[in-house]
């Protein structure tokens, strides 16, 4: 018989952080070369409605951000230079070792 695996609760988050990092690193990864991808929209409601969406605009700001653009980013959406700051955060998690407390 297989022993039961128990995980901590401190695994659990760890597992979400690094997903969470990942996830963060490939949109990272997606908004740098999204300039030299032809024009898709790629969002849902707007393709369903034909209105722009709360976060259209949004990738284009991060990749302006990403470019050093900050004043162009700002304009593309007002959250793509706080979105830039949580998604390399999030990347961060992936970078740097996670304590542990046994």
């Amino acid at each position: 018989m297989n022993p039961t695996v128990q995980s901590s609760p401190r695994d659990a988050a760890s597992a979400r952080a690094q997903a969470l990092g990942l996830l963060a690193v490939a949109y990272l990864a997606y908004a740098s070369v999204l300039p030299s991808l032809p024009a898709v929209h790629v969002c849902l409601f707007r393709r369903l409605t034909g209105r722009r969406c709360p976060l259209c605009g949004l990738t284009h700001g991060l990749n302006r951000a990403l470019c050093g653009d900050f004043a162009g980013a700002r304009s593309a959406h007002p959250l793509a230079v706080p979105a830039v700051a949580a998604l390399a955060g999030c990347a961060a998690t992936l970078l740097l070792p996670t304590p542990r407390l046994d």
